[in-house]
């Protein structure tokens, strides 16, 4: 093989995995601090009425405070790099790995929401804050469903937490 050959094999490998890093870098989720709030609304989706952004914070702390279970909510306007499922699934084992609770995102642009499903909905859970991943998915869909009759996202939001 000519040395041109071996140059330019080596270079096309090297654009390969520099092009490869580069997507994997793209394509993975920055999650950030888990909010102390239980709302996560960087976007400032709720900007325009904070009545309802403080009545959400609330409703999520009495949850916690009432029950010992954590519902975290995050308001994304959009998620370029990800769906709302894998935003969710990724926030949820870094904020909450032990379980104890929910994260829920939704999209607002596209109405899309995502929650974590546990993959050990048979076996037994240790204390009254967990819930095993098969009520998990009726417990979830049931509180949304009124809420998608809504008039306004921000109000299906308060509902399904509700």
């Amino acid at each position: 093989m000519s040395s041109g050959w071996a140059v330019f094999l080596i270079w096309t490998v090297w654009l390969i995995v520099a092009g490869y890093a580069t997507a994997r870098r793209l394509l993975e989720t920055v999650i950030p601090p888990v909010p102390s709030s239980g709302l996560l609304d960087e976007d400032d989706v709720l900007k325009d009425d904070p009545a309802i952004n403080s009545r959400l914070i609330m409703l999520l702390q009495d949850l916690e405070e009432r029950h010992s279970y954590r519902l975290i909510v995050v308001l994304e306007r959009w998620l370029i790099r990800t769906a709302a499922q894998d935003f969710a699934s990724s926030a949820q084992l870094e904020w909450l790995p032990e379980g104890g609770g929910l994260v829920v995102v939704f999209e607002w642009d596209t109405g899309d929401m995502g929650f974590r499903r546990g993959l050990n909905g048979i076996e037994m859970i240790d204390s009254e804050s967990e819930i095993p991943s098969f009520s998990l998915t009726d417990i979830v869909t049931t509180a949304f469903r009124p809420a998608n009759e809504a008039e306004a996202p921000v109000v299906s939001i308060e509902r399904a937490i509700t």
